[in-house]
Parts: C-alpha cells; structure tokens; sequence
C-alpha cells in the first residue's frame, strides 16, 4: 500500500492522504476480496478440470440513495478429484459491488461435501449500506422513514452430518459486528426513541447451536423436484436466541417441459435482548427489507416457473408475510401481500444457473414505490 505515494512523480500528500484513507475505509471489503479469491483458489486446486464451471456476470445499477454501482457476480461450480464420480456439486457463489457514494457490499456462500457423509458451507457478509429505519411493528409508517448508514460484517458457518440418503444433522454458528453510522439529531428524532432499545448504534455478538437440513432436490440452483428444509436453533452470548425454519417445494408440473411449482415457507422468531438492527423482517420481493420488522416474521411464497424460449424462462409469483412480537401474536388483518412478474436468461445449462430479472407489487399503500426491481444470479430459492 506504500507504493503510489513513495514515486517520486507524486508529490502531493493531499493525494496520498487520500488514498491512505480509502484504503482504510475499504479494509472490510478489502479483506473479503481477498478472502473470496483465497476460496476460490484453494477450491479450484481441488476440483476436477472436467467437472468445474465458472460463470461471472458483471453488475451495474443506479439508485438514488446510492448513486451509481459496479461489481461483479460469479458462481463456480465443480466436484473435487476425490469424488469426481460421485455425489452433489460443490459451488462458491459471490457478489460484490460498490458505489460512487462509497457505499460496499460483499456476500460469498459456499456449499462443499466431503466423502459424502458430511456438508459445510459458509456465508460471509460485510456491508457498508444505507437503511431506512421505519420502526418497530406491523403497522409502520412510510412517512416516519429515517436513514442512517449499517456497516456490518458477519460470518455463519454450518457443518452437517448426512443421517440418512436426504437429511443431516450438525451445529450451526453466527458470529458479526456492527455499526450505525450517519445519525444526525435533526434528522433521526423518530430514531432515538429507540436509543433504550440494545444494539442502538452497535453491537457485536457470537451464536451457537444445531443445524438442520433435508435436500431431496433434484438441483441446487433451479429445481423441478423435491424439497428442501433448513432449521436452526442457535443461543447468543449476547442474552437472545434465535429459531428459524425455512422450508421450499418443488412439483415440476408437466413431464416434457420445465413448468414448475416452487412454494416458499419461513418463520424466523428472536427473543430477549434481540439487538435493534438483527431483528427480523419481511422478506417478500415488493416490500422494501427493513419495512417492516419485529422479533418474528413469517414469510410464504408461492411461484410457478416456465419455459419461453431456448434461453429464457419466465416466472408469475405471489407472496404474503407479517411481523409480530411472538409466532402467536400476528395480526391477519396486517398481512402485507405481493405479486409479480420475472424472467430468466440461462447462464449456465447443466447447472441451471440463470440471470434473473423480477418486477414485483404490493398492498402497502403508503409506499412511495409501487414497483420494485430486482436484478441477481440464482434464484431467490
């Protein structure tokens, strides 16, 4: 990092003092980079040449709150040596991105098998992002939005033991750091009535629990059949718990073409001293992330996939989801609802890896947005 500013042909320490203070400001994403390269470095050299596929996309976007951003989503699919004969693919899958507002955000998941008998994936998450604090509930204004800036870095380990030909069983950890930055009196008075709430301005903290899994689909990335639960019940230093059951069907519907029933089903609940920015949300395409939260959410899903052409898919979805204090306490009448229309560009056939584009609705009438654009690689589920 000394090399730009020890050339004799910079003279001007303004510059470098710049430069020093990106660096430092990037170090999180800088590091994750570096991380992501180092997986996928030490998983290529235990691949087979013959089996391994490496799809990368690149991302541009333009919001308002964020500017302009640039990244790259990738996807790298492949079977170690051991096993080339046998058993499921192993895959490492990431994006990353920044903004001309300085904004950044990385997330890598990888999903590896060893002998057969066991499964191990990752997830790494560091985000430096804006979010709307609306408050706490499911009845929440749009009017009362307050923006601040979450930088978060988080990493969640699993590793599984195969009970039988679809189930494992294992111990699940979650560990991060974060921060709230950006809050300015005149600005975020809703805000600081929820200064008494733990994990106001920042928090860090470390879980740990059991790991549940059944996968009996055909295809990690596009399914036509079978079905998937996760469920995890991890205990946090920090005087809370969590518990979260997240289950997924798949029925293909005629047998000559890909038409394809995909049901989602989550509930995710938190209780005790549940820091303020970890507390659950909607998560339904059409409803902004941090809309609505509470500490238990559930969220249903319900899409039918099809053929177009030789390259392109589309997809019709609808979805229904709601927060309350407890699993027993949600209101029917505040059910937030969503609907849409997408389609799918074929990256990668063996795989079924696609680039997605949705467009999703909802009932929330007093959001400023009535459409929501979602542009990614792989499938929501």
């Amino acid at each position: 990092m000394l090399f730009p500013c020890s050339l004799k042909i910079i003279d001007n320490k303004m510059l470098c003092g710049k430069f020093k203070k990106l660096i430092r400001a990037k170090r999180p994403f800088i590091i994750f980079i570096l991380m992501f390269f180092l997986i996928a470095f030490v998983e290529a050299n235990a691949a087979s040449s013959s089996g391994s596929k490496l799809t990368n996309i690149p991302v541009v976007f333009s919001t308002s709150e964020m500017g302009v951003g640039f990244g790259l989503a990738t996807v790298y699919t492949y079977k170690p040596y051991f096993q080339a004969d046998q058993g499921q693919f192993n895959s490492v899958a990431g994006t990353a991105f920044m903004t001309t507002k300085g904004q950044s955000a990385v997330f890598i998941q990888t999903e590896n098998y060893y002998n057969l008998d066991y499964k191990y994936k990752v997830e790494l998450r560091h985000l430096n992002f804006p979010v709307n604090f609306y408050g706490i509930g499911d009845d929440t204004r749009f009017i009362d939005r307050e923006s601040v800036t979450w930088n978060w870095t988080a990493v969640a380990p699993v590793i599984l033991k195969k009970i039988n030909e679809h189930n494992y069983l294992g111990v699940a950890f979650d560990l991060g750091v974060y921060q709230i930055k950006d809050f300015k009196d005149d600005h975020t008075q809703r805000l600081l009535k929820f200064k008494d709430q733990p994990g106001f301005k920042a928090a860090d903290y470390f879980g740990a629990g059991l790991g549940y899994e059944h996968d009996s689909r055909d295809k990690p990335f596009y399914p036509t059949s079978g079905t998937f639960i996760n469920a995890k019940l991890l205990f946090y230093t920090a005087d809370f718990y969590k518990q979260m059951l997240d289950f997924r069907h798949f029925k293909q519907l005629y047998s000559e073409k890909e038409w394809i029933l995909a049901t989602r089903f989550t509930i995710d609940s938190m209780q005790n001293k549940v820091p303020l920015w970890l507390l659950p949300e909607v998560d339904l395409r059409g409803i902004e992330t941090t809309r609505f939260i509470d500490k238990s959410v559930a969220n249903f899903e319900e899409e039918l996939r099809f053929p177009i052409a030789k390259s392109w898919k589309g997809n019709i979805f609808v979805g229904a989801g709601n927060v309350a204090q407890d699993v027993f306490s949600f209101r029917a009448d505040k059910t937030k609802l969503t609907a849409g229309v997408g389609m799918r560009y074929v990256l990668e056939e063996e795989q079924r890896v696609h680039f997605i584009f949705d467009f999703a609705f909802h009932n929330v009438t007093d959001d400023d947005k009535n459409i929501y654009f979602y542009f990614q690689v792989l499938e929501r589920f």
